[in-house]
This record gives structure tokens, sequence and C-alpha cells, in this order.
């Protein structure tokens, strides 16, 4: 969608709108007014500005165009900012949110001014950065107009769809439980109302869902729920009302376009009433909104998060079919990929990807992808989040010893997340004992049994002993939430090396991912990664836990090198396979059953 030269002219043109307007940087985040990790393609403004095309990042440009533009992206995106952004672009490792607060004070001087779009920075990040700022004399600046919005001709326009209301026997739990549990809660901390500005939140207490957002299956809204259990909801015009929606979510539930929601900000003001909202999830503007009106503002997290994370058991049968489900697709697409790479072929990464998405299209009840499928051969897989859609030419299967999948899809059962490392070729001595390294950290993990309320930072070190052993590592967490045909990267519970102030200990019936991974730049990428669901530990004293694997796609056996494992690890892989081959047998092909029972042989 972007080039270089275009993103060179688009960063000359900010610079000089900022010199007219009289300010001396620009913040620029990946986010949108929502605040989540994915954003529709008429908000991509940092792909716009700069062309970089990952889910998170953030950049301060400078009128004074002497000194470079800094764009922050963590370890997974490092390569990829790099050959997509403008050589004079200079690329930091993220550290905080606050770094392009930190890279703006190196840079300016007292006086100069900082300018900024609030309704893209929470408020808890507001706060913070204009404290900092103000410590150094230099000034934020709320701006009324989008800067990239202004030069942003040619805007991609965003299609309307119809809302979805997600069928009953999906969910578990009614819309009118949800809010009367949420409404118990304000009641406790003697809120009139809470604002939810995170659509997932909204979504999943109103039980229905969407295609406002690529691969995320949700409706664009925010929401006002009050103690009395109502509801105000603010929606796409194009949306407004159906009886579908009254049937499902009752008459105190009422749909208002987004036009309307700066006039209930101020009549709450005008109430005098006492209104949470989480500050790392809503954005500035509206928080200063409130304030303005007169509202008495108290700070709570969102009171969906925990209650969204912890899966009723409805939705944690879902989440099983939906793993059987995606175990055929990738199954078939494994055995495929087997016999093409036996055969004079011309496959390539993007024909390896939208073959495994045909596969997952065949099963009953898919929606869509859970995000973009990274499809990588040979040092692209060294690039964490590697789309073949981002490069000249995707890279022809033939010519490497490895080829890496991480895809996934929503289904209404639930959501998958599943990667896979094969061999395409014949593949090193390295890299099948890195291989081996890896998977040794997974099946460590996934047989961890734990008390109930550990935090993921308490396990991480499970998935990266081996690599350490070598002094080898990952740039990436360890695992994170998943959403049940929500966000394929749901919170708070995660697995880390970083300990964050939004952890929480892990209770039954959450869901995360267990991926290690290994990366060597410029040759190869290694990872594996399944879905697990948190159980019960019987047979234990006191409260404790464990894991259930849900994924059911076996690991390639001819990048295992068996020597390196431990009996108990054999023997958690065969059984693992074992059921793989009971499960997934029954759905595939003859063909595909061969090529099954030959991925799941045991290893003695």
């Amino acid at each position: 969608m972007f080039n270089v030269d275009v993103n060179k002219k688009n960063l000359l043109e900010i610079q000089n709108a900022l010199k007219d307007a009289h300010y001396d940087a620009l913040i620029v985040p990946h986010e949108d007014e929502f605040l989540g990790e994915y954003i529709s393609e008429d908000k991509q403004r940092l792909a716009f500005l700069l062309g970089f095309t990952g889910s998170a990042g953030s950049c301060v440009v400078y009128a004074d165009n002497c000194i470079p533009t800094s764009l922050f992206v963590d370890g997974r995106y490092t390569i990829q900012a790099r050959k997509q952004t403008p050589e004079e672009v200079e690329i930091k490792n993220f550290q905080s949110q606050l770094d392009t607060i930190h890279d703006a004070i190196t840079n300016l001087k007292e006086g100069n001014t900082v300018a900024i779009d609030p309704r893209l920075h929470s408020m808890n990040w507001f706060n913070q950065a204009k404290s900092l700022l103000e410590q150094k004399q230099i000034k934020l600046v709320n701006c009324k107009k989008n800067f990239i919005d202004q030069i942003w001709r040619n805007k991609p326009e965003t299609e309307k769809k119809p809302l979805i209301i997600f069928p009953a026997k999906y969910y578990g739990t009614p819309s009118t439980e949800k809010r009367e549990r949420i409404a118990e809660t304000l009641k406790d901390r003697e809120l009139d109302a809470m604002f939810i500005a995170d659509s997932e939140s909204v979504n999943w207490i109103l039980n229905i869902r969407g295609h406002d957002i690529p691969y995320l299956p949700i409706v664009r809204c925010f929401a006002i729920i009050y103690s009395n259990q109502s509801m105000d909801v603010f929606i796409d015009n194009e949306k407004l009302i159906t009886s579908q929606f009254a049937q499902q979510c009752g008459s105190d539930v009422s749909l208002f376009a987004f036009s309307k929601l700066e006039e209930t900000l101020s009549r709450m003001g005008d109430d005098h009433l006492v209104v949470g909202y989480d500050e790392q999830k809503t954005n500035a503007y509206t928080v200063l909104k409130l304030q303005k009106s007169g509202a008495t503002l108290i700070k709570i997290k969102d009171p969906c998060d925990i209650a969204k994370a912890v899966k009723t058991n409805v939705e944690i049968e879902g989440f099983r079919t939906a793993h059987v489900k995606d175990g055929v697709a990738m199954c078939r697409f494994l055995s495929w990929l087997d016999r093409r790479c036996s055969e004079k072929n011309e496959e390539n990464e993007e024909t390896l990807a939208v073959q495994a998405e045909k596969y997952r299209q065949d099963q009953e009840n898919y929606i869509e992808l859970s995000f973009a499928t990274i499809s990588a051969l040979g040092p692209n897989a060294a690039m964490c989040h590697y789309n073949h859609e981002n490069a000249d030419q995707p890279r022809q299967l033939g010519q490497d010893p490895l080829y890496l999948i991480d895809s996934g899809a929503h289904y209404y059962d639930g959501t998958t997340d599943i990667t896979r490392t094969v061999a395409v070729g014949t593949p090193t001595q390295e890299m099948i004992d890195n291989f081996t390294r890896v998977l040794k950290g997974h099946i460590a993990l996934a047989k961890a049994v734990f008390p109930i309320g550990t935090l993921g930072i308490q396990l991480d070190i499970l998935a990266r002993q081996y690599l350490w052993d070598i002094g080898l590592d990952f740039a990436h967490g360890t695992g994170h939430g998943i959403g049940h045909c929500l966000s394929v990267h749901e919170g708070p519970q995660r697995i880390s090396p970083r300990l964050s102030v939004n952890d929480v200990g892990f209770q039954k019936n959450m869901i995360i991912t267990d991926e290690p991974g290994y990366y060597k730049n410029g040759e190869y990428g290694i990872r594996c990664e399944n879905v697990l669901a948190v159980v019960d530990r019987p047979n234990y004293e006191g409260s404790m836990l464990s894991f259930e694997v849900l994924t059911m796609v076996p690991f390639d056996l001819k990048l295992i090198n068996s020597k390196m494992l431990s009996a108990t690890e054999k023997e958690w892989l065969n059984n693992y396979h074992k059921k793989i081959r009971e499960t997934i047998q029954p759905f595939l092909s003859d063909r595909e059953i061969s090529w099954l029972i030959s991925a799941t042989k045991t290893i003695e």
C-alpha cells in the first residue's frame, strides 16, 4: 500500500505542517481511538507516515528535519521496521510506553511543544507524559485535528458491515447476567456508572460480534453501563437498531450514534455522576471531556477483563471443538505440504498461506482468520511477525530447509492460534538441535503444575531454560491469552519474562498460548505454539492447576533429535501424538491418514 519514496514525502509534509503550526514535535502511535491492537485500514496512520505495518509501535516526528524521526518497536518488529521505513528513520528498541516522551526530552529544549491527538493515547499515558514534559518545561499540546488525517489524501473508506447476534449456544452467560454482575461491582465501588472504552468488552457484555476490523470479529463501540444495569452503547449509525438486538439484550440497552457520545458525557457531568473508567483503556480525550463536564471520576480496572478471561464451561467446550476443526484443517494442510515438497512445483509463501486458509474455510462455523498468517521460509522466519504481503516477492518453496507457519481462525465455537515449524528440505544439525531445545521448553511449560494465582513470569523460565543453557533466547513473550471469538491476543493473563502492573494470576478456565522460539537473523526461525486451557490438577493437596493442550497438530518428527529428549519428554510427545491421531483421523482422507500415522509415530 505504501513505498519508501511516498513515506519520505509524507514525512516531509508533516514536518512542514508542524512548522506552520509552531509545534516542535508530533507523537504518532499505532493505536486508534479504541486503543486496541487491531485497527481498520483507515486508521493505519503509522503505516501511512512511515510504511511500518506492524501491530505495535510509536514514533516521534520533529519539525526540525535535522533531528531524525524515532520509531520504537519491540523485538518482534526490529528487522521488519528497518526494511519498511525510510533510511533516515531511526529504529529503536521499545522499553516503555513513554519511549517517545523520553526521546522528545532528549531532543527538545525548554519552551518547545509536543503535539498529540488525545484520542489516540490512554489517560494513563497522557498524565505521565504531561508530567515528564513539564519537568523539562516542555509543553504537551492536544490537537483538535489529527495531523496525519489532514494530509492523507485518498484515505481508505471503512466498509459498512452488519452487527452479528452471537448465538446463545456458544457463550454460556446471557447479557442480563453479565450486566447484573458489573452493576454489583459498581455499587460496591459506590459508582453511578462506568465508561467502557474497550470494544471487546462491550461486545462480550452484549453477546454481539461484527466485522468492523480485519481479524477481530467485533463491532467498534463505546458504552456506559449504569449501576441500575442499564447501558448506553455508542455505535456506527448503520448498526443502530434491529429487533434481534432488542431480543438479545433487552429494553434497558439503548443504542446511539457515535455523534451522541459527547452530549452524553456532558449530561453525566450535569447530573453530578460518579463515573469509573480504566485509565489504561480509555483515551485521554474522553476523560478530559468528562472532567470538564463536572463528573466525579474514579479510576477502576475494566470489570470485564477477568470475567472475560475466565471462560464459561460452554466456552471451554467450544474451544475444544474449534481446535479439533483447526487440527483437521492444519493436518490436511501439512499433509498437502509434504506432498508438494516432493513434487516439482511453484509454491511460495503466499500460495502456502492461501492453501492453509482454504482448509480452514472448509470447516463448519468458520468466520475468518484470527490474524494475518505468518507464512515464512528460511531467513524470513527469523522475523517473528513477518508478513509476505509486505515483501517485494514472496519467497519460493524449494530453496530453504525450514518453513514456519503461524496462523489461526475464528470459529463461532472459539478462536485458534498455532505455530508449526516444519522441514521442507534438509535441515542442518544445528537446526534440528535448536528445534529440539525449543520443543523441550514447550513441553516443560505444558507439563507445569502450579498453585492458583501463579503469575506468568513465574512460569516463563520453563520455556527458556534449554535455550539459556547454550546462551540463546527469544525476544518475545512466551504466552498470551485468547478471547472466545474475540481478540487472539487477550489479557490480562500472559507468560513473559517481564512483570507488568496488569499481570494477574492464573485461574481455572483461562486460555493461554505456549510459544517459545528461536530466531537466527538472516538464516531461519523456529517457533512451537499450542493453545492451553488452565484446568484443575487432581490428586494434589491444596488448590493446584495444570494445563490441558487444546491444539491438535503434530510436531515435525524430522526436526527432533530424540537423543536430546528425556524419557518423560518422549512419553509426553508420544501421548500427545496418539491423542491427535485418535481425534483427527476420522476426518481425513486415506492419503491424509497415511501422512498422519507417519507424522505421529512413536518415538522409542
